[in-house]
């Protein structure tokens, strides 16, 4: 058997996994008003967190891109 298969089948198995948690977690009561006050700063943060990751790598790929090839960007 190819290792391969069985690397990509524990990946799908884990994402599966994943996914499950994921909803289980967001079916949990939230708690006191305070507490869904605070999630939600949270949430907000990740969220500008994450599109700023996200422009960071999108400079960093095109400042790649540019480059000559076999050159490294820093």
């Amino acid at each position: 058997m190819d290792l391969t298969w069985l690397a990509l089948a524990v990946g799908v198995l884990a994402m599966f996994v994943v996914a499950y948690l994921a909803w289980s977690i967001s079916k949990e009561p939230v708690g006191s008003r305070q507490m869904g006050k605070v999630a939600d700063y949270i949430e907000e943060g990740a969220k500008i967190s994450t599109k700023r990751m996200c422009l960071s790598i999108l400079i960093e790929l095109l400042i790649e891109d540019n480059c000559r090839r076999g050159s490294i960007a820093f």
